[in-house]
């Protein structure tokens, strides 16, 4: 599936910004540019086990990353706690962050719902998924505990817009099987794509500002996307290249 030509523009600025200064062995870390050639971005980047010290510290940068024009999440977990993941993944859908899975790394487990959050949601390394389990519990309470589990993610999953056939699936797969999704099963989920109600709010706002009909707003994204692709990862060319799109479609940007 296609990315956002925005989501291309971001990434690459996100990743660098977030390299700079960073506490040693830090789970969570955050950086903010003010001034970047996009305006200015947040990231945060989660790594290792994800814990409620993880959704304390995000909570602590709220107010910064409600400065910045665009948010991202940078994941590379092999999961951790739920509730942890939910909040988080709540969070960050009240500012509408975008989220990515790093290359090379991985989101797996509790990961996938802090990943499932993302408006713009971009995956280059691996996602996995299994059936959630308990440090400690009595087996007479095994049954009532993952049904209220399964409840609570369902739920939460309805709220991303996501479709819940992931929560059967996942389900379905023993912790000790952790299954890889491929591309298309991604896709099947909406894990690697825009939000599809963000998407459509964004598009008819677009089209309202332009006094455009959504069949010629869409006309012009569809000539933007094979246009401008190929300059992904440059900037100002795309910038060019979109606004050149735009004017032949009689847009002002």
């Amino acid at each position: 599936m296609a990315r956002p030509l925005s989501t291309w523009l971001t990434q690459s600025i996100l990743a660098a910004a977030l390299t700079l200064a960073q506490p040693a062995r830090a789970e969570i870390t955050f950086a903010y540019a003010a001034d970047s050639p996009l305006g200015s971005l947040f990231a945060a980047r989660l790594t290792g086990e994800i814990t409620a010290a993880d959704l304390h510290a995000l909570q602590g940068q709220m107010e910064t990353a409600a400065l910045a024009g665009r948010r991202q999440m940078q994941l590379n977990s092999a999961g951790g706690d739920v509730d942890a993941a939910l909040a988080i993944g709540r969070l960050m859908r009240s500012l509408e962050f975008d989220s990515m899975v790093l290359p090379r790394g991985q989101c797996d487990s509790a990961c996938v719902f802090v990943l499932a959050a993302g408006i713009d949601k971009v995956v280059e390394g691996t996602v996995g998924i299994h059936r959630p389990y308990f440090s400690r519990i009595a087996v007479a309470e095994v049954g009532a505990a993952l049904q209220g589990v399964k409840a609570d993610v369902e739920a939460y999953l309805a709220e991303m817009n996501i479709p819940t056939r992931l929560v059967e699936d996942m389900f379905s797969t023993d912790p000790a099987e952790m299954r890889v999704l491929t591309e298309a099963e991604l896709g099947a989920y909406r894990l690697n794509s825009q939000d599809y109600v963000v998407r459509e709010e964004r598009a008819q706002r677009m089209a309202d500002d332009h006094g455009l009909s959504r069949e010629a707003y869409e006309a012009f994204r569809q000539d933007m996307n094979y246009r401008c692709r190929i300059f992904t990862g440059q900037p100002e060319p795309l910038k060019a290249c979109v606004r050149e799109v735009a004017a032949r479609h009689g847009i002002s940007l």
